[in-house]
């Protein structure tokens, strides 16, 4: 498979916020709701530039660190979105 690009990962990302239909979604805003992530890279990258989730530093769900430097942390299950988005117990 193709290796995912700054480019992809941006689309997916906005796609996402399309779908749950939420403007709440999707950017990083005062009261928005964003999952983070954090990678160490050159001063800049290009958008068509391959991701190295090698220099994934940290992660952030729910404003949860789920990485930090390289390593998973551990912590309470958050929500899972299946079948049409629906919100079940993680």
């Amino acid at each position: 498979p193709k290796a995912m690009t700054y480019a992809d990962y941006q689309q997916e990302t906005q796609q996402s916020a399309s779908l749950l239909q939420s403007v709440n979604v999707g950017t990083i805003a005062l009261g928005a709701r964003a999952d983070l992530v954090f990678l160490q890279s050159a001063a800049q990258v290009e958008l068509n530039q391959a991701i190295d989730w090698a220099h994934l530093r940290r992660m952030f769900v729910g404003g949860n660190v789920v990485w930090d430097d390289g390593e998973p942390v551990v912590i309470p299950a958050g929500r899972l979105l299946t079948n049409k988005y629906r919100a079940t117990a993680g």
